[in-house]
């Protein structure tokens, strides 16, 4: 497992934090009089992490992505802002499988513009439709099925904040 250590604060006060003590595990995130914050050491097949840090959402968010990045692990779906430094406070989840996907993307900050982009889909063309309404959403070339290519790219959506935004996916015959 490779990484690069990161600095982050001791908590949102500043001030609290466990200072933690190496034995034999990892340093991955230290605190700026260089203590340990957060260590990692191989278990069985996989990791253990212990974490000594009360991070703030943006400390939080930059460390786990340094973590899943190094796991090669990816979101099934990702949420591409179309302003660079908004939509932080979205997430989103895909359900399903056998050809039937439920795209589901929660907005707990301000709202704004962006779109959901595939990672986990097997590559087939989708139909894509809003739940509530059951509207289809054409493809950027107007077609009723979304290559996968496209979908990969991202589908437009306004992200409101406090409303879900609800996507089917279905395989196309």
């Amino acid at each position: 497992l490779e990484y690069d250590a990161v600095t982050v604060p001791r908590a949102s006060n500043g001030s609290t934090g466990l200072t933690l003590t190496s034995t034999g595990a990892q340093g991955w995130a230290h605190y700026a009089d260089g203590s340990l914050a957060l260590t990692v050491r191989p278990v069985g097949q996989g990791w253990a992490y212990v974490w000594g840090a009360e991070l703030g959402l943006e400390d939080r968010r930059r460390v786990l992505g340094d973590l899943l990045w190094a796991h090669r692990t990816r979101p099934e779906v990702e949420v591409i802002p179309e302003e660079a430094g908004t939509l932080r406070h979205v997430e989103a989840h895909q359900l399903g499988r056998e050809g039937r996907y439920v795209w589901c993307a929660i907005n707990w900050g301000t709202s704004g513009r962006g779109a959901l982009a595939a990672h986990d889909l097997p590559p087939q063309r989708y139909r894509v439709r809003e739940v509530s309404t059951g509207k289809v959403l054409p493809a950027p070339t107007g077609a009723r099925l979304w290559e996968f290519d496209q979908l990969r790219q991202g589908i437009p959506v306004e992200f409101r904040s406090q409303e879900p935004v609800l996507l089917l996916l279905e395989q196309a015959a």
